[in-house]
Formats: structure tokens, C-alpha cells, sequence
């Protein structure tokens, strides 16, 4: 398994380097998949990842086979892997409300946070694509959880922050999308920065625009109603 995974790991990092993925950032997350030029060394890494994984368990080679999909734009696949790693690497601390990290499992297993954040993305994508409520929702309590306790020093808070708006939107909760913009605004005079998410921020604030054309109309709730988790044990995503 572990020769395996080597050559997979080569074959990945070939795949970042000819595709021009920036070398800060190798995950997916930000990644559209209309940029990939060269997708066969991430197809043959999928390939090898699984293969290493029917002779060993390895939350580092779920993690890459989970990117290897996201990189191909297989998203549903990727949401399903993610799904079966955190089954078996639970994040969070159980039947914690709200939702708290494991501290424990994040000092041991530091890739796991990126990872969780890529399970939302991916969850994102399906949905806006596919129209899944139930991926909506996923999308939802993922990014819920990672921004909850705000780091605006911290590229994963951003990024999540950022999918979190777009998700409402995709849902045409354009309100709720509106509110959770104005909300981040109001400590925080350059949205994104850190993560290099200024332009997204700025186009995404120009979409709430032109369809939150009344912010100050009375609303049904002050806030948007906090996501609910999936039941456990979904077909599509592997569990929770």
C-alpha cells in the first residue's frame, strides 16, 4: 500500500504542477474544473489511492482520492468519499450543540480540517448542479460549523464563509445571503483578503445586489435558520 501511494502522490502533484494549480493551494476548493488541461494523472492517482486503500486504511489517501475526484469535477463522488472519511475520522465532538471540533483529532490529524471544508464544497457543487436538497443542506451545516467561531486571519474561514453565501443563493435565499453579507461587513473592510477572495466577495455582493432589492423589508426570521445535519447514514454521502 505504501508504494502505492507513493507513486499516486507523484502522480498527483504532476497533475497540479501541468494543470497550473498555485503552489500555495492544492486543493480543489476554488479550482473550476473548465482549468484542467491534463486530467489523466489525476484519473491514474484516483486509481491508484483506491487500490491503496483496499490493502491498508489511510485517512491521508482518502483525502487525496476525495481531491483527485474534486480536481476531475467529479463532485458527487468526492462528497460520497468525504462522507465515508469523516465516518471514520469524526471532526466533531459528538452530540456537541452547537457543533465543536474535535481539538484532540485536529492536533493529530491537522489535513482533516481542509478536508472537511472540501466535503462542503463538494456537497455545494453537487447541489447547485444537481438540485439536491439534501446536498444543499449538507453544504449548509459544514459551512455553518467552520465559521461559527469567526478567523478572519484564516484562509478556510474565508473560503467557507464564502460557499456559505453562495449556497443560500443557489437556494434563492437571497435574504438570508444579504444578511450574512452585511453582517461579515461590518468587522471586516476587505472581505477575502486573506485568502485572495476579494474579486469573489465583490462579485457575489453585486449578485446579492440585483436580487436583495429591498434589504430593510420586514423578514421572517432576523437570521437564517440554522442548517439541520442529514440523517446519518446517507446513501449518497457515506454517513454523516
Amino acid at each position: 500500500a505504501s508504494v502505492i501511494e507513493e507513486v499516486a502522490n507523484r502522480l498527483f502533484a504532476i497533475g497540479l504542477h501541468f494543470n497550473d494549480v498555485p503552489e500555495t493551494w492544492d486543493s480543489f476548493v476554488g479550482w473550476q474544473a473548465s482549468q484542467t488541461k491534463e486530467p489523466n494523472m489525476w484519473k491514474e492517482a484516483e486509481g491508484l489511492y483506491r487500490a491503496a486503500l483496499l490493502l491498508a486504511p489511510s485517512y491521508l489517501d482518502m483525502i487525496k482520492l476525495g481531491r483527485s475526484l474534486g480536481f476531475q469535477g467529479m463532485y458527487p463522488e468526492a462528497a460520497a468519499e468525504y462522507g465515508r472519511l469523516f465516518d471514520s475520522e469524526p471532526i466533531l465532538e459528538p452530540g456537541s450543540t452547537p457543533a465543536k471540533f474535535n481539538a484532540g483529532l485536529r492536533r493529530q490529524k491537522p489535513e482533516l480540517y481542509l478536508a472537511y471544508l472540501e466535503w462542503g464544497v463538494a456537497a455545494q457543487l453537487t447541489a447547485a448542479k444537481s438540485q439536491d436538497a439534501e446536498m444543499y443542506l449538507r453544504a449548509d451545516t459544514i459551512f455553518a460549523n467552520l465559521v461559527r467561531t469567526p478567523d478572519p486571519a484564516a484562509k478556510v474561514f474565508w473560503q467557507a464563509k464564502l460557499r456559505q453565501i453562495q449556497n443560500l443563493m443557489s437556494q434563492g435565499k437571497y435574504r438570508d445571503a444579504g444578511l450574512l453579507m452585511r453582517d461579515i461587513e461590518r468587522n471586516n473592510t476587505d472581505l477575502g483578503a486573506p485568502a485572495g477572495l476579494q474579486a469573489e466577495f465583490k462579485k457575489l455582493k453585486d449578485e446579492i445586489g440585483k436580487k436583495d432589492l429591498n434589504p430593510q423589508a420586514p423578514r421572517q426570521s432576523s437570521s437564517p435558520e440554522p442548517a439541520k445535519a442529514p440523517k446519518e447514514g446517507s446513501p449518497k454521502e457515506g454517513g454523516k
